[in-house]
């Protein structure tokens, strides 16, 4: 039982993994266009409540 379990919650965390992976690759190339919008939200946000 408690193996069946523990083989589960592995392959899960593979899977996330898998995922992730996916998710950055895909990511990736807007990464430093993502963290300028980011930074764009963070400056315009501290302006509205200055």
């Amino acid at each position: 039982m408690l193996e069946g379990f523990y083989e589960k919650d592995l392959v899960e965390k593979q899977i996330d993994k898998k995922i992730i992976s996916k998710l950055f690759r895909y990511i990736k190339p807007y990464r430093l266009l993502l963290a300028f919008t980011i930074f764009l939200l963070l400056v315009t946000a501290g302006l509205q409540m200055a």
